[in-house]
């Protein structure tokens, strides 16, 4: 049936406003998120038949070639002293490191916080931590605290953690609240 040009405006408008990259989920009948694409719309084509607009084709380009698992329940760890603890990394791809997204409120003044994954050997520092403190590193290699002033500076060994494929291992060395969240490759490729 022929769509109005009021929705094909609002159609237009969602798909073609973001200039920024965002996340695509792909759900089952069930609603349920499948894979997600990391991308935006880049072009956006209407079908017509003579005048009226009967479909829109939407084209959306990835910036990955694979797609991403939806973000998998975050793993939250009391840490008090030495605590260890094992994530799963269902990630396709056996060559490439998984960068999750960290953060950890600290509960001692001047505290330390070591994390070391056991399986690669990785381990990420901070020194002088604030009491309350909360320190987040992004997964695209962004570090901050909720504390402004903050200059990490020789405070931040500057190595991320990283998962690989498979079981990891986690010795983690503070005291206070440790929270990972992570999406892994799917190399579900058409075949979806």
């Amino acid at each position: 049936s022929d769509i109005n040009p009021y929705k094909v405006r609002n159609v237009l408008r969602w798909l073609t406003g973001s200039r920024k990259n965002s996340w695509m989920d792909v759900c089952d009948k069930d609603g349920e998120i499948v894979c997600s694409y990391l991308g935006r719309f880049t072009d956006v084509k209407l079908q017509k038949e003579d005048a009226r607009v009967i479909g829109i084709v939407a084209y959306f380009t990835s910036v990955s070639p694979w797609a991403y698992s939806k973000v998998q329940s975050p793993v939250v760890v009391n840490v008090n002293g030495e605590t260890e603890f094992a994530i799963d990394n269902l990630s396709d791809d056996l060559y490439s490191y998984v960068y999750p997204k960290v953060s950890f409120k600290n509960k001692n003044n001047g505290a330390s916080l070591v994390i070391k994954n056991s399986t690669l050997n990785n381990e990420t520092v901070f020194k002088n931590l604030q009491q309350g403190e909360v320190i987040t590193i992004d997964n695209n290699f962004v570090v901050y605290s909720d504390n402004n002033k903050r200059i990490f500076d020789d405070d931040f060994n500057f190595i991320f953690p990283m998962l690989t494929s498979g079981t990891n291992r986690f010795l983690v060395n503070g005291i206070g609240t440790l929270t990972l969240e992570f999406r892994y490759p799917m190399k579900v490729a058409d075949g979806l």
